[in-house]
């Protein structure tokens, strides 16, 4: 599997005008997506207890982690629908979060297989994966709440 480089990729995504600015801070969106996030991933977590598939809850961890992000990112008047691209902005405008670009585009081509060329992941990979999903998870929550009551001020 082979990695851009950060740079490129950002470059690139500017270039190609996918990174666009917003007007305002959609502050309604971002707690809409928070609150979808949050819940699916209380059901992620009863259906983790039920489904055998990996390849299932792989995708599931990543949608959940992708809706976190994009709130995230529209706190920085953004609006930016390439994956790949919302990657490289967050890795790059956001060092101090320590998001690892590796991390995260590893596991959006790992989607991309599953969902387009029906690539199915095992357990051992499943659990690599899932702590990473949980770690991000986690922090982008956090986040997400903090820039929320901020706004408030």
């Amino acid at each position: 599997m082979k990695i851009k480089e950060l740079q490129d990729v950002f470059n690139a995504c500017l270039e190609d005008g996918i990174i666009r600015k917003k007007d305002h801070i959609d502050i309604e969106l971002i707690k809409s997506l928070l609150d979808s996030a949050v819940k699916e991933l209380e059901c992620a977590k009863e259906i983790d207890k039920k489904v055998k598939y990996h390849f299932i809850l792989f995708n599931n961890r990543y949608d959940i982690l992708r809706k976190l992000i994009s709130a995230f990112i529209l706190f920085d008047k953004i609006k930016i629908e390439n994956h790949q691209c919302i990657n490289a902005y967050l890795c790059s405008r956001h060092p101090g979060l320590e998001i690892d670009w590796k991390i995260l585009e590893t596991i959006r081509i790992i989607r991309n297989k599953i969902n387009y060329e029906g690539k199915k992941i095992d357990k051992s990979s499943w659990n690599l994966h899932k702590l990473q999903f949980d770690i991000y998870i986690v922090l982008f929550v956090n986040e997400v709440k903090k820039k929320i009551a901020e706004q408030k001020l």
